[in-house]
């Protein structure tokens, strides 16, 4: 899609803090895998790596994981 000028990337984050996991209990986030950051993320963090994209315009298939370091299949 490059030569029609499509960008095409993705922002991977993994578990935010969101109203979604705030309703989560005690016991579930017991459950949950620990990414080396120990935390879960914050929204502004998702946020910036979507700006650094919107802002990349030379960037194409990027995969940017905001994961804190727990990558696939955690």
């Amino acid at each position: 899609m490059g030569a029609r000028d499509v960008t095409c990337n993705v922002v991977a984050p993994g578990l935010t803090e969101t109203d979604m996991s705030r309703a989560l209990t005690p016991a579930q986030r017991r459950e949950l895998p620990r990414p080396p950051a120990c935390r879960l993320g914050r929204p502004e963090e998702v946020a910036d790596a979507v700006a650094f994209l919107a802002g990349a315009g030379y960037a194409r298939g990027a995969v940017i994981p905001v994961d804190g370091g727990a990558g696939p299949g955690h």
